[in-house]
């Protein structure tokens, strides 16, 4: 349907593109959090954006802010398994994958 005074496909493209625009940010943090939790993180209550996994001297912090993520640990082995695992999930047969869509090589 056009936008009232744009008319025509003109208006379409951008009443697409703005609503791509709104649901992009939530398609990434889902597809994120999904494979957060694939491998062992679990969400804060507190705060959307920081996810934890494990316990005392093995505890890991991730906290994300728009496309960055900082990740925490005392110790370089756990952020390196993460690092490794974030690595496979988003990256399918030597290809990064797209994170909303589906691979065409699934």
């Amino acid at each position: 349907m056009p936008c009232k005074g744009h008319g025509g496909i003109e208006g379409v493209a951008i009443a697409v593109a703005l609503t791509t625009a709104k649901v992009a940010p939530r398609c990434w943090y889902n597809r994120l959090a999904s494979a957060l939790e694939g491998i062992g993180f679990r969400a804060s209550a507190c705060n959307e954006s920081l996810f934890l996994m494990g316990e005392g001297e093995s505890l890991v912090l991730l906290l994300v802010y728009v496309d960055d993520i900082l990740l925490f640990s005392s110790s370089d082995k756990e952020i390196d398994g993460v690092q490794r695992k974030l690595t496979e999930d988003f990256k399918k047969n030597g290809k990064w994958s797209h994170l909303c869509l589906p691979s065409s090589n699934s």
